[in-house]
């Protein structure tokens, strides 16, 4: 997508995690199955962490992914294939097996989709109301 779009989002960083030495273990075959090439690390000279714990660490493939890029990728490589609505979703109902979408551009128009399937994308501060949760997943 990065080399299609133009759009860098991938940035290599590496990766570590800290758990107990069973789970470190455990995770690491995981990772090995996978080709993952990672190492167990009982110290860190910048990090100090408890006796009973081990870090796992992957320096080569690994990283983190910048998401206002991301979508800026996604959105360009849409291009004429789809209708990109910049808003904020204000209401979801379901009627018939479809749901449907009122949205809150950014200009304040309000504009009405109806989809088969829609995927939730909330950040981490999304606030809906109980009412929301029970048209999508009280069946």
């Amino acid at each position: 997508m990065e080399e299609k779009s133009g759009i860098e989002f991938f940035h290599k960083s590496g990766y570590m995690t800290i758990m107990t030495k069973p789970e470190a273990e455990e995770s690491l075959e995981t990772h090995r199955d996978m080709g993952i090439n990672c190492q167990l690390l009982t110290e860190h000279p910048f990090m100090k962490w408890p006796e009973e714990c081990v870090a796992i660490e992957e320096r080569k493939e690994s990283g983190h992914i910048n998401p206002r890029k991301l979508v800026e990728a996604q959105q360009k490589l849409a291009g004429e294939n789809c209708h990109i609505v910049d808003g904020i979703v204000t209401d979801v109902t379901e009627e018939n097996k479809l749901f449907k979408l009122k949205i809150k551009s950014s200009n304040g128009e309000i504009v009405e989709f109806t989809a088969k399937k829609i995927v939730l994308a909330m950040g981490s501060y999304t606030n809906f109301s109980s009412e929301f949760w029970k048209v999508l997943f009280d069946k």
